[in-house]
């Protein structure tokens, strides 16, 4: 392989690399939301929405989501709250969509 190309592939890994742990990173921040209701198809997980633009986190332009992992205290339609939050890794990813929106989930890692 010439040199050049080695040089792109790196350089290309590298910047992939960074961006996926930027994504990370940004998570680390409290956003704010108000819990809307239990999900319709997702057992207990309940609807959130956030007050806030979380598409730099997400990669979505939505604003509301499945909270999984959302404490049962918080599990109070109305309430507004502050999280911090994950994007389910690839072995988590579901989908709750037999009736109504398939909105997209997190995870929550912790709430105020």
């Amino acid at each position: 392989m010439k040199r050049p190309a080695i040089i792109f592939i790196s350089f290309f890994c590298s910047l992939l690399y960074y961006n996926c742990n930027k994504a990370e990173d940004l998570s680390n921040d409290f956003f704010s939301a108000v819990v809307l209701q239990e999900g319709r198809d997702c057992g207990d997980t309940f609807l959130i929405d956030f007050n806030e633009d979380v598409s730099s986190v997400t990669g979505d332009t939505t604003t509301i989501y499945y909270a999984n992992a959302l404490p049962s205290e918080y599990k109070v339609e109305g309430i507004n709250i502050k999280i911090r939050f994950r994007l389910l890794s690839e072995e988590e990813l579901f989908a709750c969509f037999t009736s109504g929106i398939p909105f997209p989930h997190i995870v929550v890692t912790e709430v105020k």
